[in-house]
């Protein structure tokens, strides 16, 4: 299989994880028996739109590490998929957190994750760059 078409098509098993993810997110909006309330409730909205941000955030970003500077090496592939299994974990957490902010366990978990998914995104891109300057890519000039 060429390099192209390998990446394209971990990139659209990676969209659609995401979309999964946000899926679930959604998914888990439970109502209560006070359900009206949910939107009048600041805490309630902000448990649900942070989440979405940021897996929406961490959706560009990937975004833009395939258009721009993905190799599809062993090592970027590897860490694509333990990042990918950490942003379905960053929603079980968010959710956890969200039900119970009181948890220290939630409030470790919950941000270990968001601590983890950009750091993983952060030593991608190290790694592509560092790719695209063996490959003198102009792209590793920016």
């Amino acid at each position: 299989m060429d390099d192209e078409r390998f990446t394209r098509r971990l990139e659209a098993f990676s969209d659609i994880v995401i979309g999964f993810s946000l899926a679930q997110l959604g998914a888990n909006l439970t109502l209560t028996s006070k359900g009206n309330t949910f939107f009048s409730d600041p805490g309630a909205l902000l448990g649900f739109l942070f989440p979405f941000a940021i897996i929406c955030s961490v959706w560009f970003i990937h975004h833009r590490l395939f258009s721009y500077i993905f190799v599809p090496r062993t090592l970027p592939v590897i860490l694509n998929f333990v990042w990918l299994a950490a942003v379905v974990l960053l929603v079980f957490a968010a959710e956890a957190y969200m039900r119970d902010a009181s948890s220290a366990a939630a409030f470790r978990a919950y941000f270990a994750c968001y601590a983890t998914v950009y750091g993983l995104l952060a030593v991608q891109n190290v790694i592509a760059m560092g790719y695209a300057k063996q490959r003198h890519d102009e792209l590793a000039s920016l």
